[in-house]
């Protein structure tokens, strides 16, 4: 979910290890990552070994065609496992209680940048006049930073990466959080594998270099059911 270009050489020394700890306990697996496009054909691949998907797509599509193997805890101001958007504004400008302009969101399958706003504003009685479809996170923060769009939701983690690694960034700031949602979980088509793939997450998680875990979003896993996941989409409804 965050395999930027920018990071994809830390992302597969991240597999590398992965795979090590399980070749150690005689599991085979892919030697390199498989990057497909299409990624709702990828997570729902009956062979797939490990991925991580959003909670709107795992809700909706993929709860009964894969197993939860653990979402990451982030490490913030939120529940164990949890985590939230930020809405982004262009510096210099005030977020309106009552009306949102325009929303620029990546796609109407992500929690953090579709689900989440609608939802916060949903709560706060909100309107939202327009809608901006931008295909990427990377890209909604763009139309926010250029103004062909007033807000956008960054889940936190892309909102850090796109701190450290976008020219844009500094022109623009947090207007507010969204309400805290269950994290991205890890996913695997092979139930028997899961334990052993929650296992060998955390143990490369703890063997990331300092300046790996400044930029990859990869944190140790907890267990999240999937219930808490499909109260979410009870919610929305």
């Amino acid at each position: 979910m965050y395999d930027f270009p920018e990071l994809r050489d830390q992302t597969d020394q991240f597999w590398q290890v992965i795979r090590g700890y399980l070749g150690e306990r005689s599991i085979g697996s892919p030697q390199r990552l498989r990057r497909d496009n299409d990624l709702l054909k990828q997570w729902a691949n009956p062979n797939l070994m490990l991925s991580q998907t959003c909670g709107c797509p795992y809700r909706r599509y993929l709860h009964e065609k894969v197993y939860l193997v653990g979402t990451p805890d982030l490490g913030i101001d939120c529940t164990s496992g949890y985590y939230y958007s930020c809405l982004l504004t262009k510096v210099g400008t005030s977020l309106n209680s009552d009306c949102w302009q325009s929303l620029a969101y990546n796609d109407d399958h992500s929690q953090s940048g579709w689900v989440a706003p609608i939802i916060y504003a949903q709560n706060r009685r909100i309107r939202i006049n327009n809608y901006v479809q931008t295909g990427s996170h990377w890209q909604s923060a763009i139309e926010v930073s250029s103004g062909r769009a007033e807000v956008a939701a960054v889940d936190v983690s892309t909102w850090h990466i796109i701190q450290q690694l976008a020219p844009f960034a500094s022109e623009l700031v947090v207007a507010a959080k969204t309400d805290e949602t269950p994290g991205l979980p890890f996913i695997t088509a092979k139930s028997e594998l899961a334990d052993h793939l929650f296992e060998a997450v955390n143990f490369t998680v703890q063997a990331l270099t300092p300046e790996q875990k400044s930029i990859l979003p990869f944190r140790p896993l907890v267990k999240i059911e999937d219930s808490v996941y499909q109260e979410v989409e009870d919610i929305l409804k």
